[in-house]
């Protein structure tokens, strides 16, 4: 795992902390400006007790978010559960979290602050009030934050933060660098399996990719039945060489799985990928449906190359462009190909 990942990581906890002492203190604010119509507590020293506990419940619903999440995606790893599902289940863990927290934070309260203080005197301040206000209050982030999390995770955060924003919905012009890879003998594989087994597999083998996209940082363009696009900014694909070990990781990874794939399956997945590099025009297309798409010679390259890996019997191949700037890897040149629609040969290296 590189450095970058356990940073980003680390970036995933600080934020869901710093965001939950947001939303603690936001709730602490309305409470005692008034603008929650609860009546004020009868004992005034809780105020000043509101500040610190705030702090101790941000941080620790921040942890609790972050930890949870993690938990939610290696279960959606396991057991394939749909969005609604995993929503579900998120949302009822994190709520009854909240409830045993709010019980441990009163019981906490009382045998710091006001050890000797009558149970009823405590409930007659109307601290109860709040403390129901303020677990609705969480839950109801809570469900909204995992709704937007699940998002996150559908469309990729690189393509929910530009549609957000809005960043495309003037065409511009990026450095990309596109990966196409294809499933080998699918047809004879359908055809074997039947065409719900054959769904399954794909679910299977595509869960078993996405491993290793998001650990070397690629972004889902398209899935096209057996066929997947991968896409990175230029630097970004090629610090580390991440468009190249992924092809590799990925190999690992079904190394690792074959057992389940022979007794599940009888067979084994293999695939090719061709990658390539250019310029691209990105525009937000669609009205009721909105997607990031991009429009470029450099997709229509890659795509008619992955083609050329059976004729060239070879895993992985990459155009010179490509090559040129991660002249470190171990590749063979194969000389320079016609490729259809174009009226220039393209020079083709395989990697290995």
């Amino acid at each position: 795992m590189y450095l970058s990942k356990k940073r980003t990581l680390w970036l995933g906890l600080i934020s869901d902390i710093l965001l939950w002492l947001g939303i603690v203190h936001l709730f602490r604010w309305v409470r005692y400006t008034g603008m929650i119509p609860l009546p004020p507590f009868s004992f005034e020293a809780f105020e000043e007790v509101s500040f610190w506990l705030s702090h101790y419940l941000g941080i620790l619903m921040g942890l609790l978010f972050w930890s949870i999440s993690k938990v939610s995606r290696t279960i959606t790893y396991q057991y394939n559960l749909c969005y609604a599902h995993l929503i579900l289940l998120k949302s009822l863990t994190g709520v009854s979290s909240l409830l045993i927290i709010g019980v441990f934070s009163i019981a906490l309260i009382i045998a710091i602050f006001y050890p000797h203080m009558p149970l009823n005197t405590l409930f007659k301040s109307n601290f109860q009030l709040t403390v129901i206000a303020f677990l609705m209050y969480a839950g109801c982030w809570w469900v909204v934050l995992t709704i937007i999390e699940q998002l996150w995770n559908r469309l990729g955060p690189e393509m929910m933060f530009n549609l957000v924003t809005g960043k495309y919905q003037n065409p511009t012009e990026e450095e990309r660098i596109f990966m196409f890879i294809d499933l080998n003998h699918s047809t004879t594989l359908a055809e074997q399996l039947g065409h719900t087994r054959y769904s399954q597999f794909l679910q299977d083998y595509y869960k078993d990719l996405h491993r290793s996209i998001e650990k070397h940082r690629a972004s889902i363009y398209q899935y096209v039945g057996d066929e997947i696009v991968l896409t990175w900014k230029k630097q970004e694909g090629i610090k580390q060489q991440r468009y190249v070990r992924l092809f590799f990781d990925i190999q690992t990874t079904i190394q690792k799985r074959q057992a389940y794939y022979l007794s599940h399956y009888q067979h084994i997945p293999s695939f090719k990928a061709a990658a390539n590099v250019g310029m691209v025009t990105v525009a937000e297309i669609g009205i009721l449906r909105k997607e990031i798409a991009y429009h470029s010679d450099v997709l229509n390259t890659a795509s008619r190359l992955i083609t050329q890996c059976d004729i060239l019997q070879e895993n992985f191949l990459i155009t010179e462009e490509l090559k040129t700037l991660t002249p470190d890897l171990n590749s063979r040149a194969k000389g320079s190909i016609q490729v259809k629609g174009k009226m220039e040969k393209v020079s083709v290296y395989a990697l290995s």
